[in-house]
């Protein structure tokens, strides 16, 4: 699977996460924004790795991310929001206008962007608009304070390249918290970004995970330095025996 390829397909995914296109019209929804235009977030970019030949088709997902180094953190402002009509068509794109400013110059990065927030009020709604359970490897999150998708599992097309994102949204505002996208080919993993909503306290950069190969050999490594150990104590002791019974 080319990387061309896969962007095509996530853009997909992307373009239909953006924005709320409920499946049929929705009289007695109960829809509203949880922001309001001037409101702002911080963000945080906590982990970016993404190999040189799957950097710019990730630039080409995530606008922002070229502009970003991992650590850094951006002010997102709501820009302009969709007014929400008594009944929702199919046809209804609800979307939310953002602009993002990168904290350590104070310098804009994007403007425009969607996908930041969702009406909040009636999530039922929106797992219907994006057909959660119609989706292969797709499952909703649904708890009391969040809803989103994760999406995991090999890429059609192609048995050596494996996906997951994860999309996460605060169901009392409406805004997203989490967004992680990890991609993995040929067992290597090439892509792997986390970039979360930010409050102080939190961690800018999250360490370094250690993949289950280099546990493993780590442990084997302390196996084999025990059964070492045990050999020259058992040696060293051998010795000193003999060399008591040669003093007798």
């Amino acid at each position: 699977m080319k990387p061309g390829r896969l962007v095509t397909v996530f853009l997909l995914l992307v373009v239909t996460l953006a924005a709320v296109a409920p499946t049929s019209a929705q009289q007695n929804h109960t829809l509203e924004w949880g922001v309001e235009v001037g409101e702002e977030f911080t963000y945080v970019l906590q982990r970016k790795l993404v190999d040189a030949a799957w950097e710019q088709n990730m630039n080409n997902l995530i606008p922002f991310l070229s502009h970003l180094d991992e650590g850094q953190k951006i002010f997102a402002s709501v820009e302009e929001l969709d007014e929400i009509p008594t009944e929702v068509e199919p046809s209804d794109l609800l979307t939310s206008s953002w602009t993002l400013v990168r904290e350590n110059d104070s310098v804009t990065i994007s403007t425009g962007i969607s996908g930041f927030a969702f009406p909040i009020g009636d999530w039922e709604v929106l797992g219907e608009a994006f057909n959660v359970t119609g989706i292969a490897g797709m499952t909703l999150i649904d708890t009391n304070e969040e809803w989103g998708t994760i999406l995991s599992g090999p890429l059609e097309g192609s048995s050596y390249t494996e996906i997951y994102h994860e999309q996460r949204y605060e169901k009392e505002n409406g805004t997203q918290v989490y967004l992680r996208w990890t991609i993995s080919y040929a067992g290597n993993k090439v892509v792997d970004i986390v970039f979360v909503q930010w409050h102080p306290g939190m961690p800018t950069v999250l360490a370094a995970e250690l993949e289950i190969t280099t546990v493993l050999l780590a442990g084997v490594g302390i196996a084999f330095a025990l059964i070492v150990g045990v050999l020259v104590y058992m040696r060293v002791k051998r010795r000193k025996s003999l060399m008591q019974e040669l003093g007798e």
